[in-house]
């Protein structure tokens, strides 16, 4: 019976969010002009990188073990363009071998795919859809919003989505979506979200834009110790263009549910220019996370930084202080990492990363926090660092005669 329910209320919201989307299909106008001059063309890129990786904490554990691995990461992405349309699609796997914990070596350690086609349906809307899928023995590579880290142990996420965009005015943009997202870990059961967003944007004088957001979220924890949860986030922001390369942007609202109301704000300053690119970015959210079946009161502050110089040298550094609570428990995460990418020349570079992880806290106490027992952390403080560096082979393949996508919109492999 609370199964059916569950189906009928997740049915319902996803009826609302996709009717809502097809309403502006109908909108014709010349505000976006469809650039049907663009020349069809296809790209296909296989690439094959191997080098070994030193991790201090191979368990994410408050007693350390490390080891030497020696990883194999093989993909192949593929994209086609027509004057109307993009279709792309990219899969890739790790493949491990450890030196002290051969128990742990595998074929398939990591999979990662996915999908996503784009169509200009008229000169004023666009629909998008995609798809992906992610496997990994490390949740916490997942667990980009809170930066928690469970261990060790298969997890799973498998997520689809769509989006309609319309310009029903030169100066307005009328957006809806519908995301899915399925996590589950091996002996946690899995936690389902439905995700919904309808979002109107109005262009303010040469360099302002003001938007309104309505965010329905449906999450079901599939433990009796958790209810399920329907959020609704109504939230008001503004954008301001600095410069041509710059804008800010700051957005916040109420957040209803589980009997309660909750902030939601987003604070973000992004530059990015041809070179160098940059990001500082606060939230403050409700959220879910891989290992965790109950919601996570999720504060965060993240900083990116990049440069490069095409077809010579690439430069990362990225950082992150998250600060989340979970029934009344408080866990500390800190992040910090950096990559650089050197090319060689024809396809061949070389790829050196670091990451540095620091999670103060612990999970004593939590019933809805189920993983393995060999990996559940019972320690106040779990620290980890990896060092990696691979030889990369990335060439390219062009099916067809005809000119292939501008690097302008080439996702790049």
């Amino acid at each position: 019976m609370r199964r059916g329910i569950r189906s009928r209320i997740a049915g319902t919201l996803a009826a609302v969010i996709m009717s809502s989307a097809m309403g502006p299909v109908f909108a014709q106008t010349a505000a976006t002009k469809v650039d049907d001059t663009r020349k069809a063309g296809g790209t296909v890129t296989p690439s094959v990188s191997i080098g070994p990786v030193y991790d201090t904490n191979i368990f994410f554990t408050p007693v350390a073990e490390a080891d030497v691995i020696l990883r194999l990461t093989a993909g192949l992405a593929a994209e086609r363009t027509t004057p109307r349309a993009t279709f792309a699609s990219q899969y890739r796997f790790d493949a491990e071998q450890f030196q002290d914990h051969p128990a742990l070596d595998s074929a398939l350690a990591r999979q990662s795919g996915d999908a996503r086609a784009q169509w200009r349906a008229s000169s004023g809307v666009t629909v998008a859809v995609n798809g992906g899928y992610d496997r990994t023995p490390v949740p916490a590579e997942l667990n980009l919003t809170t930066g928690l880290a469970e261990g060790r142990v298969q997890s799973w996420r498998a997520a689809a989505g769509s989006d309609v965009t319309a310009h029903p005015g030169k100066r307005t943009t009328i957006g809806t979506g519908y995301a899915f997202t399925r996590d589950v870990i091996t002996g946690a059961g899995e936690v389902n979200a439905h995700r919904g967003r309808i979002e109107w944007t109005q262009q303010v004088g040469a360099h302002n834009d003001l938007h309104l957001k309505y965010l329905p979220e449906f999450v079901m924890f599939n433990s009796i110790l958790q209810p399920d949860v329907l959020w609704h986030v109504v939230a008001v922001g503004w954008t301001h263009e600095v410069t041509r390369v710059t804008r800010l942007t700051i957005e916040g609202g109420p957040r209803v549910g589980d009997g309660e109301v909750r902030p939601y704000v987003l604070l973000s300053f992004a530059r990015n220019g041809r070179t160098g690119n940059g990001a500082v970015t606060y939230t403050r959210n409700t959220t879910t996370a891989l290992g965790v079946r109950q919601p996570i009161e999720a504060q965060s502050v993240l900083g990116t930084a990049g440069y490069r110089v095409p077809g010579t040298i690439e430069l990362t550094v990225q950082g992150g202080v998250y600060r989340n609570v979970i029934d009344r428990q408080t866990i500390d995460v800190y992040r910090l990492g950096g990559g650089l990418i050197q090319h060689l020349g024809g396809k061949l570079a070389i790829s050196a990363t670091a990451a540095y992880d620091l999670q103060h806290g612990r999970f004593s106490g939590v019933p809805s926090l189920i993983v393995a027992p060999v990996t559940l952390i019972t320690g106040p403080k779990v620290q980890r660092t990896v060092f990696a560096i691979a030889l990369v082979v990335a060439p390219t393949v062009h099916p067809r005669s005809d000119r292939p996508p501008s690097t302008e919109t080439r996702r790049q492999p």
